[in-house]
């Protein structure tokens, strides 16, 4: 409020109210501090000036009496100040009811670790007790159209591999990292006789290799180097990834890898044999053959990592395997299969086969890049020699590859094997029968009975000892029907002996 004034003078007084966004202008002289008589059409314009109290002496702006009507506002008592109440942030339910924390669980074989995950992401939604505790944060999730329930696991498992899954829900997924760095068991069956491209049964036949003499002895006198801390070799169809691409991506396009994998390194605490070697069992080898395309970035791969391995001094077996593979040059039609489209051609639109899933999939041809054309797979005829199985028990560390485990140690007696099942019996501290919740629970139970289970791991970790609760008694038909029959016959019995009573 900005006000000039003199003695006898009239003065102007120029005030803005915020609220109404407008300016109010009244004339006003000294002579008087009759602040109460001020003339004004804005109720909060003269509320304000009724709250204003000069000391002794001062001036005070008084109405002036221009013959203009005006309706003059008086104010006995001016309003008292009241604050208005703290605000406290709260939630639409107590954090102690929003479930936050880590439970294990068992996936199946032929899922991949996220869609298993987000599955049971999506059995959590039902029950708000699993929803992420912060309404803000509800509804920014909620905006971007994501699952009310802030989920995360552990460890990924291969598509065909089944066992321990670790899921962290709301704010624990924070903590995910320290079941990335902790040992794991798994129980791995291998079938000798063949070996694919993928080190597993869910690949392509590379070559099939005789297997006859597979005992519990020979297979005891190779363990023995695969123990310790080794140098491994991964599979070219793994996660790993070279110039922001992972290895799979390279082996199912048929592209030729930027650079060589370093061979990593990891330690094998347990790597024994369980039972005896079967020689009769139900599997069967497999007869889907690998192209030549195929086979040859197995073995241009192989060879650049059993070169590093040798250079860093790896096992006697990595130095005959390497001299295996450079004995025999690579065939010259393989080698003019893979080189590069002269300079100048252009690129166009190529289409290539079915793949696994049975889809089609096109990609634009680069400048100067001629894509290789998959052909369908060859069906070979499998030896008729013996293929025996055998089944491991490893506990490694993060990082190690079962499949390559099994791999090498059939190369280093002579033969070839593949996984044909591999489960992850234990990670860290959760292992399955002790604290896991297994598949069949999830699947055939409802989220009533084994969420109480998650729940109580969630907030008593893996070391509790968890008690399911007493399920209500079943009754036998028969007892049931005995008890009905006694109590008719009591009721029976009542209403004759009223019928009898004076």
């Amino acid at each position: 409020m900005n006000g000039t004034a003199s003695s006898g003078v009239v003065g102007h007084l120029r005030c803005r109210l915020p609220a109404q966004g407008r300016f109010y202008s009244r004339d006003y002289s000294t002579s008087s501090c009759n602040s109460s008589a001020f003339r004004c059409t804005s109720p909060v314009f003269a509320k304000f000036l009724n709250s204003y109290r000069p000391e002794k002496n001062q001036h005070c702006p008084t109405p002036v009496d221009d013959g203009k009507p005006r309706k003059v506002r008086q104010f006995s008592k001016p309003p008292e100040y009241t604050p208005p109440p703290e605000r406290v942030k709260r939630l639409s339910r107590p954090e102690s009811m929003s479930a936050s924390g880590s439970f294990a669980v068992e996936k199946p074989p032929g899922v991949t670790s996220s869609q298993y995950m987000i599955r049971i992401q999506r059995k959590l939604e039902k029950d708000p007790e699993f929803h992420v505790p912060s309404s803000t944060e509800r509804r920014e999730r909620k905006r971007k159209r994501l699952s009310p329930v802030k989920a995360g696991h552990g460890g990924t498992l291969d598509p065909s591999a089944e066992g321990v899954l670790i899921l962290a829900i709301n704010e624990a997924t924070k903590g995910l990292s320290q079941y990335l760095d902790c040992t794991k068991t798994y129980e791995a069956i291998a079938h000798f006789g063949a070996a694919t491209t993928t080190y597993d049964a869910e690949g392509l036949i590379l070559n099939y290799a005789p297997a006859d003499g597979i005992t519990e002895e020979r297979i005891e006198n190779v363990l023995q180097q695969f123990r310790g801390t080794i140098q491994q070799i991964p599979p070219i169809y793994s996660a790993i990834k070279i110039g922001g691409q992972a290895l799979y991506d390279y082996a199912r396009r048929l592209k030729d890898l930027p650079r060589g994998v370093q061979p990593r390194t990891v330690t094998v605490s347990e790597f024994s044999i369980i039972g005896k070697v079967e020689q009769e069992h139900s599997y069967e080898l497999l007869t889907a053959s690998a192209t030549d395309r195929e086979k040859l970035q197995e073995r241009v791969f192989r060879t650049a990592g059993l070169q590093e391995l040798v250079k860093s001094g790896g096992s006697e077996y990595a130095a005959l395997e390497l001299e295996n593979l450079t004995r025999d040059p690579i065939p010259e039609e393989l080698l003019l299969a893979v080189e590069p489209a002269r300079e100048g051609e252009d690129g166009g639109e190529r289409e290539l086969p079915l793949d696994k899933t049975g889809h089609k999939r096109k990609y634009k041809q680069r400048s100067g890049y001629t894509p290789q054309t998959v052909v369908p797979a060859v069906q070979l005829e499998p030896p008729t020699g013996p293929h025996p199985i055998a089944k491991f028990r490893i506990t490694a560390s993060s990082g190690t590859y079962v499949r390559s485990l099994i791999h090498d140690i059939a190369l280093a007696m002579g033969t070839a094997a593949y996984v044909v099942k591999l489960q992850r019996v234990r990670q860290g501290e959760w292992e399955l029968g002790k604290n896991v919740i297994t598949a069949a629970e999830i699947q055939d139970q409802p989220l009533e009975m084994w969420g109480k289970k998650a729940v109580f791991y969630m907030k008593n970790g893996a070391d509790a000892v968890y008690v399911p609760p007493p399920s209500p008694e079943v009754e036998d038909p028969a007892v049931k029907e005995a008890k009905t029959i006694e109590l008719e016959g009591e009721s029976d019995k009542q209403k004759l002996s009223s019928d009898q009573a004076p």
